[in-house]
């Protein structure tokens, strides 16, 4: 009674409705809510004191706009409904949104948290959220060309993991979708049906490390199933590294998608239809603005093939190592069977019992 005579007022609940607010969302996975400036003069102390007090917070039917990484080229808009609560000497936070139509049909998020609820840097804790009816994934449109995205059919994803100092440190992850597809100004380049994928990734001194990858899926030839390990190094200014090892791959199933980008689709335009099975592979990826997409590949072939084309032989049942780069490449054979056809310049093909060597090719500036 003696503060409320004074003048002073402590807010114990608060309700509100029709809010504007825009999160901001970096490479490193770091939130940020571009609000007035807050420090340590006594003046902002008073509010974010008298705001951070408040025991039960309720918003409805308000507006969220999420930019930069996971929100693709464009801002993306939600309309939330957020419960917030104080419990356990830190804070809960419960949110129901509906993403834009293009996006998903709805999404649920809740954070159990210690910190301060107004520095997001502060915030130490656990969250998972749901996400239902997938139907784009924009945040995953900086690792493909430009004017390629990606087409969700029926899609879901569970996630949980860890916060500290306001990030995401810590990523457990399932998700399972209809179809994925890869469209270029609307025509279907690459297509996965009846997705399934497991993942765990933790954050460390160097970046990321994705712990493991369990795809699977039905592509152009037939059922597969692959398990990718990776890391994430580097830096704004020098750029990001990323290495995977995989553990096998159906060249029949990935070769569309290989396609989408420039240096790959160049070899495989020379090569087609690709089949056969690559294991033991090891890839490093380092995207630039301005030398384009660096890459290193190597791995393990069996039984390969493609069809003649021109000047560039078609070949059969090849098995050997494969080592390559945006630039050159070559693959190493010992004592193999091969079938080799050279329609411009032989009427039959040409069967060999064993045969060992190489083949090699390098990109000449003209592509």
């Amino acid at each position: 009674l003696a503060e409320l005579l004074r003048g002073k007022l402590r807010v114990s609940s608060i309700q509100m409705t029709g809010l504007a607010l825009t999160l901001r969302v970096d490479a490193e996975g770091q939130v940020s809510i571009p609000i007035a400036p807050v420090n340590h003069r006594a003046r902002d102390q008073t509010w974010i004191s008298a705001l951070s007090a408040v025991r039960d917070v309720q918003v409805r039917k308000s507006i969220v706009s999420i930019e930069g990484v996971a929100a693709g080229s464009t801002p993306r808009q939600f309309l939330v409904n957020l419960n917030g609560w104080h419990a356990g000497g830190g804070f809960q936070v419960q949110i129901e949104a509906r993403p834009p139509a293009g996006l998903a049909r709805g999404m649920r998020l809740h954070l159990t948290l210690r910190g301060e609820p107004l520095r997001v840097r502060t915030w130490e804790g656990n969250w998972r959220g749901v996400v239902d009816g997938v139907r784009a994934l924009p945040w995953l449109g900086r690792l493909l060309p430009p004017a390629t995205t990606l087409v969700v059919d029926n899609g879901h994803i569970e996630a949980s993991g860890r916060i500290d100092k306001g990030r995401i440190v810590a990523l457990h992850a399932e998700a399972n979708a209809s179809e994925v597809a890869a469209a270029d100004k609307g025509h279907i380049q690459a297509r996965i049906r009846h997705l399934d994928m497991h993942a765990r990734a933790d954050r460390t001194s160097g970046g990321w490390e994705l712990r493991y990858l369990q795809l699977g899926g039905i592509g152009p030839s037939g059922r597969w199933s692959t398990v990718v390990t990776g890391t994430r190094s580097g830096d704004k200014r020098t750029g990001f590294t990323y290495a995977f090892d995989i553990s096998q791959v159906h060249l029949g199933n990935v070769v569309p998608w290989l396609r989408l980008w420039p240096a790959p689709s160049a070899l495989l335009t020379r090569m087609p239809q690709v089949h056969g099975d690559m294991s033991h592979l090891s890839l490093q990826v380092h995207p630039t603005q301005s030398t384009g997409t660096l890459y290193a590949l190597s791995g393990e072939l069996k039984d390969v093939g493609w069809t003649a084309k021109g000047r560039v032989p078609g070949i059969e049942h090849l098995s050997g190592s494969l080592v390559a780069d945006e630039n050159r490449g070559r693959i190493a054979f010992h004592d193999v069977p091969l079938v080799v056809r050279l329609p411009a310049y032989l009427g039959h093909a040409m069967n060999f019992a064993s045969m060992s060597g190489s083949l090699q090719w390098e990109r000449q500036v003209s592509g």
